[in-house]
């Protein structure tokens, strides 16, 4: 690599060298040799590198030395305005503007995610149908997705996204209460900087999100067979998001799990909000969902159900919690409870 490095000192004008898809080079000679151009780098030559995640080279270094310009993500998703230019410029769409901000927000400005939403609506004759509808399952976006992104990680990696896929927000300990592992917080950095459509959330990197299209493309593709069934994996977010005290995900997830006895422990520890007017909408339709034979068991629940159909402003709600009693029933129950004073826990 000096032979070379000296040969290139030699040139006398300034001159790039650009490596491509240098994230397909895992062999640790390579590597070695790369890093040792990098830190004999020609006066001259510029090293320009593309790649889906970040190389085994001294970064840190370099970059506190001022002599790394990075360009991320984020950097090459494009803007509102940008993508309304592309998509009308350069793909020849007429679109509204109402279409457009949707297919941004769907893509995130993701260029690719934009490309081949404008293929799909080639020959359209009303485009603006479509884009509402317009997702991650698409052929294009989906044959994409799985042959660029899904296919090429290790199996314990494509595991690990089909399983986690039905999370909204992921951290490390949550995906560990869900896939059964305990490494998903190490895992979450390695996809981070693998560019793996992932999103960040905070500024210490704990909380994620899956790009949307990519999102849509993992709930669809996962296989039956593989790992827990969704409804347990449900069941597991429910109860840590329960244990961490974040009780409308906890509630949100036991629903998905099928578990009504559950769902009815979690909306009854709740009732004691009611009085205090807190997203009475909300509590009812959970409470809706939950079967009226484990309603009529549970005082606490019955009661509470009563004395919310008993509000006027509630009353427009259709059949309402499967409710086991009314008229005098009803409003017997509503007398003997105070919600100040339950006792729940």
């Amino acid at each position: 690599m000096l032979d070379l490095v000296n040969e290139l000192s030699l040139i006398e004008d300034e001159f790039i060298l650009v490596l491509d898809d240098l994230h397909w080079i895992t062999n640790s000679d390579i590597i070695s040799a790369l890093t040792s151009l990098v830190n004999h780098l020609p006066p001259l030559m510029r090293l320009v590198i593309l790649t889906r995640e970040n190389p085994a080279l001294p970064l840190s270094r370099l970059r506190g030395k001022g002599q790394l310009t990075e360009i991320r993500l984020d950097e090459l998703c494009f803007s509102a305005e940008e993508a309304a230019a592309f998509l009308e410029s350069a793909m020849q769409l007429s679109l509204s503007e109402e279409s457009v901000r949707s297919l941004h927000d769907r893509t995130e400005g993701w260029i690719a995610g934009l490309q081949m939403a404008a293929l799909s609506l080639f020959g359209r004759d009303n485009p603006d149908d479509f884009v509402g509808s317009f997702s991650g399952n698409h052929s294009y976006v989906a044959d994409y997705l799985v042959e660029a992104v899904l296919e090429r990680q290790s199996e314990d990696v494509r595991e690990f996204l089909l399983q986690t896929a039905m999370l909204e927000d992921l951290n490390g300990p949550l995906c560990d209460a869900v896939t059964g592992r305990c490494d998903s917080r190490e895992l979450l950095l390695h996809l981070e900087q693998s560019n793996m459509l992932l999103v960040p959330l905070d500024e210490r990197r704990e909380w994620y999100r899956y790009h949307r299209l990519f999102a849509d493309l993992l709930r669809n593709h996962g296989r039956p067979e593989a790992g827990t069934a969704p409804a347990a994996r449900h069941k597991r977010a429910s109860l840590w998001y329960d244990q961490m005290g974040y009780r409308v995900q906890a509630i949100e997830h036991a629903l998905k799990s099928k578990e009504s006895d559950w769902v009815a422990d979690l909306v009854e520890r709740t009732c004691p909000e009611l009085y205090y007017g807190v997203r009475p909408m909300q509590w009812l339709s959970w409470a809706e969902q939950i079967p009226a034979e484990i309603i009529e068991q549970r005082p606490v629940l019955s009661a509470a159900c009563a004395w919310m159909h008993s509000r006027p402003v509630f009353n427009c709600v259709g059949g309402g919690c499967g409710m086991p009693f009314s008229g005098r029933k009803q409003r017997n129950a509503i007398r003997s409870f105070d919600f100040r004073r339950a006792s729940l826990f």
